[in-house]
């Protein structure tokens, strides 16, 4: 199985970060994790280059720069890197007008509520890079 390198969390729960970094290293999909409080924190991120991250998962409501604020900012910024993005809107917003904006936006690949679970997580993997990982 090919892991990915990295996965960006963009959310200003720390509980919730929390769960979702713990979710997504215990399934071994990834060799590492970052995270960011909201989506000015998350560009710095993304601009330093360390971990340039195969899939971010994303809150819309944050403090400073908000997940769409974050995204029209990616938009600007996302063919400057080598290795394509997947955005998934993990949210706790079930406003349906969210749900048509994420999919406005040719870098999200989805849109489901918080919190992440392994079902969910190896769904999102199975869509989005399936030559990765072999699924039964």
């Amino acid at each position: 199985m090919k892991k990915l390198k990295s996965v960006l969390l963009i959310d200003d729960d720390k509980d919730c970060n929390f769960l979702q970094k713990r979710t997504i290293l215990r399934s071994g999909c990834v060799e590492y994790v970052e995270v960011a409080k909201n989506g000015e924190m998350a560009l710095e991120l993304l601009k330093k280059g360390k971990h340039t991250p195969e899939l971010i998962f994303l809150d819309i409501n944050m403090p400073k720069m908000n997940g769409w604020e974050f995204l029209n900012e990616l938009k600007k910024i996302k063919d400057t890197f080598e290795k394509k993005m997947v955005v998934i809107m993990l949210t706790s917003s079930l406003n349906p007008d969210d749900r048509l904006l994420a999919e406005t936006y040719d870098v999200v690949g989805g849109f489901q509520s918080k919190y992440l679970d392994e079902e969910s997580l190896k769904q999102i993997l199975k869509d989005h890079f399936p030559t990765y990982f072999n699924f039964q």
